[in-house]
């Protein structure tokens, strides 16, 4: 007797007759090396990060903010023979122009703080826009200042004409 194609019995020699076995795969080689894979990308990078410090700040990270407008990532660069600057972004996401029209830092800090504009110590900063304080452009220079410790901190007090006065840490560098 020839089994027929639907049938699950097979011919064997000698006149024997056997059922299929149905095919089986073991999934342990696959699990096995997957868990080899894993394992060598994991181990290398499980302590990375845990005992590292963090940043404080990241960059444009906001300081201070008051309605709208915002001061990001203020910085205090000392130079030589007393002198310096207060570099940051000065943001304003308001519908109104904003005016920074002083600025200010404790006695103890620096004798001098002088903004440098568009010619009458006053820098606009846009509705809708952002202001870059730095040496090429306006700023905020300093004067007499005092040997601060790099990575210390210094109370900041930028003073706008409509939100008034943002007082914010800036880093020394």
């Amino acid at each position: 007797m020839v089994p027929s194609a639907a049938s699950p019995l097979r011919s064997f020699p000698f006149g024997e007759r056997r059922k299929a076995a149905p095919m089986r795969r073991s999934l342990l080689p696959p699990l096995g090396l997957l868990a080899v894979v894993t394992m060598t990308l994991v181990i290398p990078v499980t302590g990375c990060g845990s005992s590292t410090p963090t940043r404080a700040s990241s960059p444009n990270a906001v300081a201070g903010a008051k309605g709208l407008v915002a001061v990001l990532s203020p910085t205090v660069a000392v130079g030589s023979e007393g002198h310096g600057e207060i570099d940051a972004v000065l943001t304003n996401a308001g519908t109104a122009d904003d005016v920074l029209v002083a600025v200010s830092v404790p006695d103890s800090f620096a004798t001098g703080v002088t903004v440098v504009g568009a010619g009458d110590r006053r820098i606009p900063v846009p509705s809708g826009g952002l202001v870059v304080l730095s040496p090429s452009g306006s700023h905020i220079a300093l004067d007499g200042v005092r040997a601060p410790a790099t990575g210390s901190t210094v109370p900041v007090t930028f003073t706008f004409d409509r939100v008034g006065d943002i007082i914010v840490d800036a880093t020394v560098r």
